[in-house]
C-alpha cells in the first residue's frame, strides 16, 4: 500500500493524468470504462486457435453476465511458434486467418470487444523485415552500447523512435484491420 501511495502522488502529476480519473473521462471509449472484465489468455496462449478461444470467451460473458473485453494472444493460431517471427505475427495460414476474422466477428456480435495481440516491442533478427532494413541499428541499447534487452529466440527490443519499425507495425496493423 505504501508503494502504491508514493506512486499515485507521482503518477497524479503526469501529463497522462491530467484528464482526471477515467470514470469522468471522455477520451476514453464508454465500453472500455464499463467493462467488468479484462480476460487475456496468456497462460493458455497454445488454446489461442479461434476454435479454442471463442467459445471460452463467449461462455465468460454468458455466464458471468458481464461486459467482457478480449486481449487475444496467439490469434494467428500458432501456439509459442508465434515468437520466432515477432512481430510479424499475422496468420499466413489463409485457413486460420479467415477463423480469425470470423472469431472477431462473432465476439463483436456477442457485445465482447476483441483486440488481436501484436507484439509491439521485440523484432526477430531472423525475419526478412529485420533483415532489410538493417534492424540492428534501430535495437534499443545499454550504456555499453548492446543490446540492451534481447531474449533469445525471440528478438531485440527495439528503440521506440525507429521508424523501420513503426512503418512494420502500422502494416500489420493495417493486414489485421483490413
Amino acid at each position: 500500500w505504501g508503494a502504491s501511495a508514493i506512486y499515485r502522488q507521482w503518477a497524479m502529476r503526469q501529463r497522462w493524468c491530467a484528464a482526471g480519473p477515467t470514470h469522468r473521462r471522455k477520451d476514453i471509449p464508454a465500453w472500455a470504462r464499463d467493462l467488468d472484465l479484462w480476460y487475456w489468455n496468456w497462460q493458455y496462449m497454445q488454446a489461442g486457435h479461434p476454435r479454442h478461444v471463442v467459445p471460452i470467451v463467449k461462455h465468460l460473458k454468458q455466464d458471468f453476465g458481464c461486459e467482457v473485453a478480449f486481449h487475444w494472444y496467439g490469434c494467428n493460431g500458432e501456439q509459442f511458434e508465434f515468437n520466432w517471427r515477432c512481430p510479424e505475427v499475422y496468420p499466413d495460414n489463409e485457413d486460420i486467418r479467415e477463423q480469425l476474422i470470423a472469431g472477431v466477428r462473432e465476439l463483436h456480435e456477442a457485445g465482447i470487444h476483441c483486440i488481436p495481440y501484436l507484439e509491439t516491442r521485440l523484432w526477430n533478427p531472423a525475419t526478412r523485415s529485420f533483415r532489410d532494413c538493417d534492424g540492428m541499428k534501430w535495437i534499443a541499447v545499454n550504456e555499453h552500447g548492446e543490446s540492451a534487452d534481447r531474449w533469445p529466440g525471440l528478438g531485440h527490443t527495439m528503440c521506440p523512435t525507429a521508424p523501420p519499425f513503426h512503418d512494420l507495425i502500422r502494416r500489420i496493423m493495417r493486414q489485421m484491420v483490413d
